[in-house]
């Protein structure tokens, strides 16, 4: 008999009834009262919500079941976020932690307006400056472009592995990894893509992530290069309809499962491919730091259009996360540029 995983939250239906009732009669409209009437919530942050205040319940039941009786803001005391901090770091990154803090701030603050909650927040804070940094591996767009490409003209010429389906998957996979290159939309986005999102005016497709299915609730679209568009016609009508019931979705990327993959299975996909490939796994989050240090080193000047590239509503979210990095090395370079004109003046 399997032991129950600890790290599994309460799903909704085991909440207290006032936490369910609260939820949804603040949270269930998607929209955060403390941001105006125009912010609405997007599905995956209401998701991410939810999930950790069913994480933090799990958390109360099996440490003291009787709070869970107790009104919601009397169970959220200091000692009680102490000891939820310290469960938590048994199996999580401080960074992990953080994030868990910081939503259970807002769904505090939603569900109780009239309490003061900050002191989460500034818990939360404070545990991030401690944290150390999650090093991801340096790749940029190239490396990432030339993996899929050559996958993509391994799987033509039939030098893949036999295997179910071997050739189709492997175009598939190849053409996957260098859609995200050109596309670098969050996996949600990428799983989500339907026949219906591409676009075809003479020989270039555009794609469109549509505005439902991002986190920002901000269409992009993209277009789809000559060469690679080449490698889409035949994938549309060659390679896909291979797959099993793909005549029965119309989602992009279907599985052997008779459905399109999801959002974990693609993820999954890509860091298994860019392993085998480049000895490093690279997460679909990666292709997008990867294509923002692109711009970083070859187009400084125009650094600004990594914000729209990735569908951010505000630049400073692309430097925070994205480029630093990159500006650390465009920086050094700079700083030798600088230390070999002394050299040469004092010559």
């Amino acid at each position: 008999m399997t032991a129950p995983t600890i790290n599994r939250g309460l799903g909704m239906a085991d909440w207290p009834p006032d936490d369910q009732r609260l939820w949804e009669s603040h949270l269930a409209r998607n929209n955060d009262p403390f941001e105006g009437a125009e912010s609405v919530l997007s599905p995956v942050t209401i998701r991410g919500r939810r999930y950790t205040w069913g994480i933090f319940l799990a958390f109360v039941r099996r440490s003291d079941p009787n709070l869970l009786k107790l009104p919601l803001h009397l169970r959220l005391t200091r000692g009680v976020i102490e000891h939820f901090v310290a469960d938590c770091r048994q199996r999580c990154r401080d960074t992990t932690v953080v994030v868990h803090l910081e939503r259970l701030y807002f769904v505090a603050r939603s569900l109780c307006p009239a309490q003061d909650f900050h002191w989460i927040y500034q818990i939360a804070r404070r545990i991030a400056a401690r944290a150390p940094r999650i090093v991801h591996p340096v790749v940029v767009s190239t490396q990432l472009y030339r993996v899929g490409i050559e996958g993509l003209r391994q799987a033509q010429a039939g030098e893949v592995c036999e295997r179910y389906l071997g050739r189709a998957r492997a175009f598939r996979d190849a053409l996957l990894v260098s859609i995200l290159v050109i596309a670098p939309m969050r996996r949600g986005n990428l799983a989500a893509l339907r026949l219906s999102d591409l676009t075809k005016v003479g020989k270039i497709w555009h794609i469109a992530a549509r505005a439902e299915h991002a986190k920002t609730r901000t269409p992009v679209e993209y277009e789809v290069p000559s060469h690679l568009a080449q490698a889409l016609d035949v994938y549309l009508t060659e390679i896909r309809p291979q797959f099993p019931d793909a005549d029965i979705h119309d989602g992009l990327w279907p599985s052997l499962n008779g459905c399109p993959l999801r959002a974990t299975s693609i993820a999954r996909l890509i860091k298994d491919y860019t392993f085998s490939q480049l000895g490093m796994s690279v997460s679909p989050h990666g292709f997008r730091r990867a294509a923002a240090a692109l711009i970083a080193q070859v187009d400084p000047e125009n650094i600004h259009s990594a914000k729209d590239l990735l569908g951010h509503h505000d630049f400073r979210i692309t430097e925070r996360h994205y480029l630093p990095a990159a500006q650390t090395r465009r920086a050094g370079r700079e700083l030798t540029r600088v230390l070999r004109f002394e050299e040469w003046v004092q010559r």
